[in-house]
């Protein structure tokens, strides 16, 4: 049996190669391949090839895996130890080469258990030494984005964030909409699609691209302080989080005086008293978001055309629901669906008293209700 997780594309061929050449010293016939190839994982959920393996160790497909070392097992120790463990389970034996390990000869896992955390401790340096290299790059000015910000175009020769007056019409019209003519981020965003303006993704040509301007994407233009004339690098960045059975990555967004900010890096398209102003009226919308009520059927209702939940809406007609696509993004996507509450409820109840009257029993129904 021949098991192989690999990221380094430039190493693959040569991992193959070892691994069989070891299966065919010792007599094995190779009967599967097992290559998590480009993949950045995180756990093991995102490791598709190994997570087959397991499955096939559990339906004795093989004897025995060979991989080059701890660290093809997971970049994280509860990872290795833990596709170990299901191995050992199964009775199938695990050679690691590189780091001299084979469950048949060891007489411990001290030597498989400090190498995975060695394996994890070297891939949280290496991941620092490229955190602070981009911010050393930034710092100094040369850190270029790959996909230039909505709004701009990056110029070939310098390399330069520069306006692009197409979109960056768009960007300028989205901030004087939500900060002087009292338009919602979901205002903005039908008004855009009912001008059929190309969303951000749509503009860059991007293959998976939407045509919807979602909420988050509006506020996504809204906070960015690039309309300002200034870049600022690390906003955020991936932290590690230890739990029982795995370490996960989670974002986090960094302290202002830790951000790299270059000011005056390429042309504005907002004012700086502009681009506060919104962030207030932001914060001051984010509060009186909800007024902490909800309604009888609230999450449970869907509309039967387009699958949006129901938006509950006490002024109208003294209480009623609305289909939520309609409402985020008006006729060109749905229609209203509206029914009033009352009249709701009293459908509801016309369809528990039918279910009671045909010999249901009153506490299977709630058990099914709760």
């Amino acid at each position: 049996m021949l098991g192989l997780a690999q990221k380094e594309k430039n190493s693959l061929q040569n991992q193959i190669t070892l691994a069989e050449n070891i299966a065919k010293e010792q007599g094995f016939t190779v009967v599967e391949r097992y290559i998590d190839n480009g993949i950045s994982e995180s756990g093991l959920k995102n490791l598709t090839a190994i997570l087959r393996l397991l499955e096939d160790a559990k339906k004795k497909k093989f004897d025995v895996v060979i991989t080059k070392s701890v660290s093809r097992l997971g970049r994280h120790t509860a990872n290795s130890m833990k596709t170990a463990d299901d191995l050992e389970r199964n009775n199938i034996r695990l050679i690691l080469p590189e780091d001299g390990y084979d469950t048949q000869t060891s007489n411990s896992r001290l030597n498989f258990n400090l190498r995975a955390v060695l394996t994890e401790e070297e891939n949280f340096a290496l991941s620092n030494r490229i955190k602070w290299g981009l911010k050393s790059s930034a710092t100094q000015g040369n850190r270029v984005v790959s996909v230039p910000p909505y709004g701009y175009r990056t110029n070939s020769t310098t390399k330069k964030l520069e306006i692009e007056e197409t979109t960056a019409s768009t960007v300028r019209e989205i901030f004087r909409l939500y900060l002087h003519d009292g338009r919602g981020m979901f205002s903005i965003g039908n008004l855009l699609m009912q001008r059929c303006v190309p969303t951000p993704r749509a503009s860059t040509g991007a293959a998976n691209a939407g045509l919807k301007w979602h909420q988050n994407t509006i506020k996504g233009i809204l906070t960015n302080p690039v309309y300002t004339g200034k870049q600022v690098f690390h906003r955020e960045e991936t932290t590690r989080v230890l739990a029982a059975s795995e370490t996960y990555k989670v974002r986090r967004k960094v302290k202002d005086d830790a951000q790299v900010v270059i000011e005056n890096s390429h042309p504005a398209l907002v004012s700086e008293n502009d681009f506060f102003a919104v962030q207030e009226l932001i914060k001051k919308k984010g509060k009186h978001k909800s007024n902490g009520k909800e309604s009888l059927f609230s999450h449970l209702v869907k509309c039967p055309d387009c699958g949006s939940g129901m938006h509950f809406k006490p002024d109208r007609r003294k209480g009623a629901y609305v289909c939520g696509g309609y409402v985020k993004y008006t006729s060109s996507y749905c229609t209203s669906h509206i029914i009033e509450e009352k009249v709701l409820l009293q459908a509801v109840k016309a369809d528990l008293k039918s279910l009671i009257k045909d010999s249901v029993k009153i506490e299977t129904l709630l058990w099914y209700c709760r």
